[in-house]
């Protein structure tokens, strides 16, 4: 038996167990997320997905609160705009910002058309998923023109002894989609969170390397990766793909 909820002003059905991230979407509704990935459990991790519940006293995230018959739902307003906009900056605190926030981004398009030719291994457009990177696009939606917060740049070295992945940490917004991604899709555990609190980064277990591990190199997390942390060799630096088209796995 469905069930009745308003969404901005909308009334929509749903069917119980639905999350209201799922409904908002299936409704054409768009919610922003990070760690949130077609076929994985619902984590809440980024909390970007925050929306506002007539009667509620908090925040919840779409991607973990269910419906319910007669739920009134806001998933835009300025309290939460600027709520998200403040975890973005946090998220951030940790991330290179040289792709982010320029006084010349404007110009790149138009002086740098040729960057794209050769493997850069220096200046501001040194990440492979630039220009198709959810964080990019985030910040470009929120309209952020700096952090806000102290930065603490994790200086990690780039991980590129295995055959087939590039691997750089300093990149990663810890939303868990690789870890989830191997351990529910792929039923194996290869990377993992390593350390804790403010240490707290993705790994191996041990300090193993990816082959030690046991990696079949499948790509499953490099296509879940939302940032430029984890890159296939041989594209790394193709840039945006013209399409996308479904296929089968040559693995």
């Amino acid at each position: 038996m469905s069930v009745s909820i308003k969404i901005n002003g909308r009334c929509l059905s749903a069917e119980p167990g639905q999350t209201i991230l799922e409904v908002a979407r299936s409704h054409g509704i768009e919610i922003p997320t990070l760690c949130d990935y077609p076929g994985l459990p619902s984590h809440g991790s980024c909390r970007m997905c925050v929306v506002e519940i007539q009667g509620w006293p908090n925040t919840p995230t779409a991607c973990t609160t269910p419906v319910a018959d007669g739920i009134v739902v806001k998933t835009e307003s300025e309290y939460l705009r600027s709520l998200r906009s403040d975890l973005l900056r946090m998220l951030l605190a940790e991330h290179p910002g040289a792709c982010l926030f320029c006084p010349e981004n404007q110009n790149c398009e138009e002086c740098m058309i040729t960057l794209r030719k050769a493997g850069v291994t220096t200046g501001c457009r040194s990440c492979p998923s630039d220009g198709a990177c959810t964080l990019q696009d985030l910040v470009k939606q929120y309209g952020l023109n700096s952090v806000a917060y102290p930065v603490r740049y994790r200086a990690l070295a780039v991980e590129k002894e295995d055959p087939f992945f590039d691997r750089d940490y300093n990149l990663c917004v810890l939303c868990g989609r690789c870890i989830r991604v191997c351990e529910s899709l792929h039923f194996t555990h290869i990377p993992t969170y390593v350390k804790r609190g403010s240490q707290t980064r993705v790994g191996t277990s041990f300090g193993q390397s990816h082959i030690e591990a046991g990696c079949s190199f499948c790509g499953a997390c490099v296509e879940a990766c939302p940032t430029g942390a984890l890159w296939d060799k041989t594209s790394k630096w193709d840039g945006k793909p013209d399409s996308e088209v479904q296929s089968t796995c040559p693995f």
